[in-house]
């Protein structure tokens, strides 16, 4: 079917304000330190997300043909009532709105499938506002190239997420078909370093974790390969070389992860996670219909996804959530083995990062909507076009 000049001219004017919307989420992060300013400024997010929604609806673009978007908006429907029941039964206010964010940002990417040119713009944009924000932070507020021995941003996750998401779609540009330009190739092998180096500064370690395990599967699917270009092999060996080469190298990466933990202590090397699951669980079997939400505790919010639903919220709250979980999790581990490397979308990437820091943190992978926009976005765009969502509009 046939797109209309003044169509097309539409749709590609909403294309450029999304563009500008994933770049702002990031510039705004400049902020991050003065609080009052950072608020009005995610208010402003929020106002040209949804406005992107509205465009989209006002210019007879928006349409649904999914059942497992339709699914996820009974379910968050189903759920947001159950909320409201549960607020008259129990005499407190509760809205459940896990999937909400999610869903806005699918629901955008299924309607704006962003042709190829210019999601390498968006990908080449953003990389470089996390690159800029990154380092500015760890200029400003750290010790330069030195591994502070003390945690020195309090927001350490959502910046380090946000920086995640940039190397995760460099990766899938540098490793996939639909992506980099033979030009750029160094650019973007660049840009994923200067990426990583504030990264590992700001010892965000789910995020870097994450990545890694991103870098283990893609490193595997590359050398397993009878298909993957010998440049691509060459890249990986050289990396390999390089990381395990030099003594400095691995001394950076291990005091990032270890400097000033105890690795003999497993609460010492997971921040104290271990002692809040055990002590969450012990709560979660006494109250595991309704958590909090019936019975008060004075437990310190667990960094894990589906502890931390259990514990806010009992399993009749949770359920709706982590059905999409599974099946978004899903979806992700057969593509990851059933695809080759070279044909997976960039929602691939960035899902490998949010489902991974998901163990270790109790937003993602479907929130906060500053560090997951893209992913869900991606999901949207890959729900309307197949597994082949790379080809142009």
């Amino acid at each position: 079917m046939s797109v209309s000049p003044e169509m097309s001219s539409k749709k590609r004017k909403v294309e450029y304000l999304f563009i500008f919307t994933s770049c702002y989420s990031v510039i705004i992060q400049f902020f991050l330190m003065n609080g009052n300013i950072y608020s009005i400024l995610r208010y402003i997010l929020i106002f040209l997300i949804i406005l992107i929604f509205f465009v989209l609806i006002l210019t007879k673009q928006l349409k649904i043909k999914n059942n497992l978007i339709i699914g996820m908006i009974l379910v968050s429907y189903i759920t947001l009532i159950l909320g409201l029941i549960y607020s008259i039964i129990f005499n407190t206010i509760i809205i459940e709105n896990t999937l909400f964010i999610p869903l806005l940002l699918i629901i955008i990417g299924y309607n704006l499938n962003l042709h190829l040119e210019n999601r390498n713009l968006l990908i080449y944009c953003y990389a470089f506002s996390t690159l800029l924000v990154g380092w500015y932070i760890v200029l400003k507020f750290g010790n330069g190239f030195s591994i502070s021995s003390q945690y020195f941003l309090a927001q350490k996750n959502q910046l380090g997420a946000i920086i995640g998401v940039s190397i995760s779609m460099l990766l899938y540009l540098l490793f996939t078909k639909k992506a980099v330009f033979k030009n750029r190739i160094f650019f973007t092998i660049m840009l994923i370093f200067l990426n990583i180096i504030p990264l590992f500064l700001l010892r965000n370690r789910t995020t870097m974790l994450a990545v890694i395990i991103c870098l283990v599967f893609i490193i595997i699917k590359t050398l397993l390969s009878t298909q993957a270009s010998i440049f691509a092999k060459f890249l990986i060996v050289c990396l390999i070389l390089l990381l395990f080469s030099s003594s400095t190298t691995i001394d950076f990466i291990y005091n990032s992860f270890f400097l000033n933990v105890d690795v003999t202590d497993i609460n010492s090397l997971s921040s104290d996670r271990v002692s809040v699951y055990s002590e969450s669980i012990e709560f979660i079997k006494n109250n595991f219909w309704f958590g909090e939400v019936a019975t008060e505790s004075n437990i310190f919010d667990p960094h894990n996804f589906f502890i931390y639903n259990l514990l806010k919220n009992g399993i009749l709250l949770s359920f709706g959530s982590f059905i999409f979980y599974f099946i978004f999790l899903r979806r992700l581990i057969k593509s990851w083995f059933s695809v080759k490397l070279f044909e997976l979308n960039v929602s691939n990437f960035l899902l490998i990062i949010s489902f991974s820091a998901s163990m270790l943190e109790y937003q993602q992978p479907f929130g906060p909507g500053t560090t997951q926009l893209l992913a869900w976005f991606f999901v949207g765009n890959e729900l309307r076009e197949g597994r082949n969502n790379g080809k142009k509009n």
